[in-house]
């Protein structure tokens, strides 16, 4: 085993499944939880790989002999509410070629609903919730040793069989400093600058590239599962976020990076040692982040711009009040409205995300919502469909309010599973298509849009975003992949699981 690497796996979604009619305007990310894992991994003495099959656009089968042809002794598949049904099918067929290999699910969705999710697909021998860099190097100790189920139960934040039961041992505590952990493994990566880009109206320079510099969101957003890491914010200081930077610019040649955090001006401070180190270094860097309306004022806006920020991106979600209070996002409309115009004002660009579908929506909030979205200094607009994720408080409330598809392979954001009462998803799809179409085809957005194609690749980005939102106005509905099967087939023993009690 020595030689031989642990594999890390990002299932194969592509983005027409992921956005819909608006794939072609869509982000592909690095998987920064993976390339964690394996950085911490190999830090203490495992052989990592990271076969990010999303990047590569690698079907199943292909998936499959990408992971064998690395010959791995165990492989760890991550996975969000849309994809843990592609992870499956890879982790089955996986089996198929090697029986004996374990497989081990993390992520998101799986951290949202452990039992269900092991019990569901059996192709999965032992699942990791919460924070994983810790769990992860444990479990390939206690796999590696070969004690079997038994020692593994002793590790915090897995869920295990133990005989026909699935069982969960405690949750891990958080990882802190978060400073200790190594640099991300880029090298793992397929080409960067080839294979991951922002979406094509987030990117101001090239090469462009993205980072996530903290954990957890204190925001109480009954829509937003943020179970992984918590509502307590974690943030890696100014200077270890300093030597992200340096490395992307270094190695890659990065000039322009998204800070894909759910809010990156908190805290403050940290933001400002940031950009205070990048100009003392002669860093010659623009970027892009999230932020909330309620954690800015103008000085602190005025400061970003002269530290190269060119556009924020702002959660705003609904412009009626009620249901922003419902919803227990903890802004009010004249915060959007204030937050903006300071930000408009600095010369950044504001980009707004819109949610429609929310509980207690009615056509009069949803025709709110679109007239604030037009009012207000933005430059960018995205509007999706609320989707209740498993874990979050608008899961456990869907059926009070309206009628829900509990269907894993839709929740993309892009096509309605949740229709609050009084409404059906043709009107929802209508009313989406009528906020584009009222935004973007205004003469103020789009001589914004052409003002700034001041290059081949800004004009390459320009069509893709432009052909994304006319994809999206014509008739129909995205595609959807067939739901997976209830039940999996049982897979061959793994010996490095069974213990007294089997797998």
């Amino acid at each position: 085993m020595k030689n031989r690497p642990a594999v890390l796996v990002n299932p194969p979604i592509t983005l027409q499944e992921r956005y819909g009619k608006l794939s072609a305007a869509g982000s592909s990310l690095p998987p920064f939880a993976l390339m964690g894992l394996a950085s911490y991994a190999r830090e203490n003495g495992f052989e990592s790989a990271i076969v990010d099959a999303e990047a590569l656009r690698l079907t199943v089968d292909e998936t499959v002999e990408a992971i064998v042809a690395l010959d791995p002794w165990v492989v760890g598949f991550t996975a969000t509410t849309l994809s843990v049904g592609r992870a499956a099918e890879v982790a089955e067929k996986l089996k198929e070629a090697r029986p004996d290999l374990p497989t081990v699910i993390g992520g998101p969705h799986f951290t949202a609903l452990p039992e269900p999710t092991l019990s569901l697909y059996r192709q999965f021998d032992v699942g990791a919730f919460g924070e994983g860099e810790e769990t992860w190097r444990e479990l390939l100790t206690g796999l590696r040793s070969g004690d079997g189920s038994s020692d593994l139960a002793k590790i915090d934040g897995l869920v295990l069989r133990q005989g026909p039961a699935v069982v969960r041992t405690r949750p891990r505590a958080p990882i802190e400093p978060l400073d200790r952990l190594p640099l991300p493994a880029w090298d793992l990566l397929p080409e960067l600058n080839r294979h991951y880009q922002p979406s094509a109206l987030r990117q101001h320079r090239s090469p462009t590239s993205a980072l996530v510099t903290t954990r957890g969101c204190f925001g109480s957003c009954t829509f937003c599962y943020n179970s992984v890491f918590g509502r307590r914010v974690r943030a890696f200081s100014a200077g270890y976020v300093l030597r992200m930077v340096r490395h992307l610019v270094e190695r890659f040649g990065v000039r322009d990076i998204t800070f894909y955090d759910d809010n990156f001006v908190h805290p403050r401070q940290r933001l400002r040692e940031l950009f205070s180190m990048v100009r003392a270094e002669g860093i010659d860097l623009t970027w892009s982040a999230n932020s909330r309306v309620d954690v800015v004022d103008r000085e602190l806006l005025t400061t970003m711009r002269e530290s190269g920020c060119w556009q924020l991106s702002w959660g705003i979600e609904s412009g009626d009040q009620r249901i922003l209070d419902h919803e227990a996002k903890h802004i009010t409309i004249e915060q959007v409205r204030r937050a903006l115009d300071w930000s408009h004002r600095a010369g950044i660009r504001n980009k707004g995300f819109f949610i429609i579908g929310h509980p207690m929506e009615t056509p009069e909030t949803i025709a709110k919502t679109i007239e604030l979205a037009l009012q207000l200094p933005l430059d960018d607009f995205q509007m999706s469909f609320l989707t209740p994720f498993p874990g979050t408080q608008v899961f456990a409330q869907a059926s009070q309010y309206g009628t829900m598809t509990e269907d894993w392979d839709r929740m993309n954001m892009w096509t309605p599973v949740f229709v609050p009462n009084g409404l059906t998803e043709d009107d929802l799809v209508s009313w989406q298509k009528t906020a584009i179409r009222r935004f973007y085809f205004r003469p103020r957005i789009v001589l914004g849009y052409l003002a700034k194609l001041d290059s081949l690749a800004r004009w390459r980005a320009f069509a893709r975003g432009a052909l994304a939102v006319l994809g999206a106005l014509l008739p129909g509905r995205a595609a959807v992949r067939p739901k997976p099967v209830e039940a999996a087939p049982e897979p061959g023993t793994t010996p490095a699981l069974t213990g007294k009690n089997g797998t």
